[in-house]
């Protein structure tokens, strides 16, 4: 009977220490996660605020679209009441205007083209939050899944020490 003890007793401390290894184990797994979730918050964050620049940008350059459309409606007002009757004086003028207007049109391409990269540039963050978000909810997932796994394990492990 006391070998038996003995033995029971040895075999208790070994499932303690493995128990102890377990929860040990278990609960570096979920501060490791814990501080992964909280990294993707940041970057969360950090892509919110870009996407906010960005529309902040793209006002900006609508603004500046129609101070240039402004500007070219001036200066075509200017040119045209400059045109007085002079021939000569008025292709020079309309060649003036054309070049403005070819500039101006090519301006506005590319701040076109600058909103629509933005508008992309946008939309793709935004499905980097939607993807963060659903690694956060899997992570959860896990961290709950662990949870029971080790609530099972020490149900055994008490159920083996009852037994």
């Amino acid at each position: 009977i006391t070998a038996d003890l003995a033995g029971k007793q040895d075999e208790e401390r070994k499932i303690q220490s493995r128990l102890a290894e377990l929860e040990k184990k278990m609960a570096a797994q979920n501060r490791s996660m814990a501080e992964d979730l909280e990294g993707k918050k940041r970057e969360e964050n950090s892509m919110q605020q870009r996407i906010v620049n960005l529309k902040s940008e793209e006002m900006s350059m609508q603004q500046r679209i129609v101070k240039l459309d402004a500007e070219l409606n001036k200066s075509n007002e200017r040119i045209t009441a400059d045109l007085a009757g002079k021939q000569d004086e008025e292709r020079k003028i309309q060649s003036r205007l054309a070049e403005l207007e070819k500039k101006m049109a090519a301006q506005n391409r590319s701040m076109a083209e600058d909103l629509e990269g933005k508008k992309r540039e946008e939309n793709s963050m935004q499905q980097r939050i939607v993807n963060l978000k659903s690694e956060e909810m899997s992570m959860q997932q896990r961290i709950v899944k662990l949870d029971a796994e080790l609530n099972k394990s020490n149900e055994r492990i008490t159920a083996d020490l009852a037994g």
